[in-house]
């Protein structure tokens, strides 16, 4: 399995519900047209303990998504890239009610 890590802070404005309901409909998508294994949940830092040691982030939601291999990861970045519809609109959806992101990629 490949996976990557998504941290963010959500946009200005942004609740956590209508985030997750962006988050839902885009990875389905991807899901449905076979360049997503799965996503797990939609979950907030908890910084606030001795065992958060990253003081170079301060982001505080994250989601990981997962995929068969590298390649499936890459075609999908692809696909999103193309811009075609519907993956434009739901990526788009997602992405306007997100912002400082950092995404990190390994592989099982």
């Amino acid at each position: 399995m490949f996976h990557m890590l998504s941290i963010f802070d959500l946009a200005d404005g942004t609740d956590a519900a209508a985030f997750e309901e962006s988050l839902i409909a885009f990875s389905d998508h991807l899901v449905d047209v076979g360049l997503l294994h799965s996503r797990g949940a939609l979950a907030r830092r908890s910084s606030d303990t001795p065992m958060d040691t990253d003081d170079d982030r301060h982001q505080v939601w994250m989601f990981m998504s997962s995929f068969e291999d590298k390649q499936q990861c890459d075609r999908a970045y692809e696909y999103v890239e193309r811009g075609e519809e519907p993956c434009a609109s739901l990526h788009g959806a997602m992405w306007s009610k997100m912002q400082n992101g950092i995404f990190s990629c390994w592989e099982e």
